[in-house]
């Protein structure tokens, strides 16, 4: 049985996650709840659960003042969030794993499926988070991608292209370093900025601005920076073509 705690401030929320995890999580041994920083700090310190359940805001701090209180995060985070746009923004570009009040049942058993595997280094991405919301007047300049063994934290304006690779995506830069994700490529092409990014073909997402030229005809390549020719799909070029020259006349 894998130990999880609970740490939110609202009880109905608290009550609706504890009897989610009891009927839907049988994988979960709950083993205690919080309600703000002091409390939660002590039930971490005394269960040392596997799993936490963190709400970001609560009584006397947020949910950053109890990760601080550890010298050594040997848990995994599943964060619980209001509708905060940014905040949401923020935990996707971090690689980790939130749930949106109401709590929707299906979200939670991946959140839990997710938790259970990801990677035991879990420092970097949440600095990279509280950082992030730290600076919410900022835009998000960097992403951390996710794998079985690591977080690594690249610059986006880094990156040349997204490509699927079965299971797995897989990072190119500008500079040809190549890095994986264990998220998926729509995962990508839905916290990736919009105004630099765009999906190509079922197997790639391109950067626009590693763009050198993009051939004529049905099936014409796009050529990139970093010398990648790239398929453009036929029902997507049309759009593309459309994107770039609006890019252009800005």
């Amino acid at each position: 049985m894998i130990k999880a705690v609970i740490i939110e401030d609202e009880i109905n929320n608290r009550e609706l996650l504890a009897q989610l995890l009891t009927l839907y999580c049988k994988n979960i041994a709950l083993v205690g709840l919080a309600v703000d920083v002091k409390t939660g700090i002590a039930l971490i310190k005394e269960h040392r659960p596997q799993i936490v359940f963190l709400d970001v805001e609560m009584p006397g701090g947020n949910g950053f003042d109890i990760l601080d209180a550890f010298d050594n995060i040997d848990f995994k985070v599943i964060f619980v969030s209001g509708y905060d746009q940014y905040a949401i923004k923020a935990i996707k570009y971090a690689a980790l794993d939130y749930l949106l009040k109401p709590i929707d049942v299906t979200e939670l058993i991946g959140a839990v499926e997710k938790a259970v595997i990801a990677s035991p280094q879990y420092d970097k991405p949440i600095q990279f988070l509280k950082s992030a919301l730290e600076n919410k007047s900022e835009e998000i300049t960097q992403i951390v991608l996710a794998n079985d063994k690591t977080y690594k934290i690249i610059k986006i304006e880094d990156i040349c292209y997204v490509g699927a690779d079965g299971n797995y995506v897989k990072f190119h830069l500008i500079n040809n370093t190549k890095h994986i994700s264990s998220n998926s490529l729509a995962y990508y092409e839905d916290i990736l900025p919009n105004s630099l990014f765009f999906r190509i073909h079922k197997s790639y997402i391109i950067n626009v601005d590693a763009v050198v030229k993009v051939d004529g005809g049905r099936g014409g390549p796009v050529h990139l920076t970093n010398k990648a020719e790239l398929p453009v799909a036929f029902r997507r070029k049309p759009g593309f073509m459309q994107f770039l020259e609006h890019k252009k006349e800005l």
